[in-house]
């Protein structure tokens, strides 16, 4: 070995930098690429939960209301208020 005893030589060294420095930026590219995805798939969903909940509020105001008023007609009165 030139560099002395158990140490690498100079260009064994220079080539297992430039392979962890291309391991570094291939490892920071899919980070990012998996980061964005993710973004994207938590962007749809939430548009979709949206979207539900919508529907949701607008059944709710109309059924809400209708089972207030069945509930008051529904029950057994002796005599209805409303009828006097």
């Amino acid at each position: 070995m030139e560099g002395g005893r158990g140490t690498a030589p100079p260009r064994d060294s220079i080539e297992s930098a430039n392979v962890q420095n291309r391991l570094t930026r291939r490892t920071a590219a899919v980070r990012d690429v998996t980061s964005e995805t993710r973004e994207l798939y938590l962007s749809n969903f939430r548009q979709r939960t949206n979207e539900v909940m919508k529907v949701l509020t607008v059944m709710a105001s109309v059924f809400i209301p209708l089972t207030f008023v069945l509930g008051v007609y529904g029950m057994n009165f002796e005599n209805m208020p409303e009828l006097g």
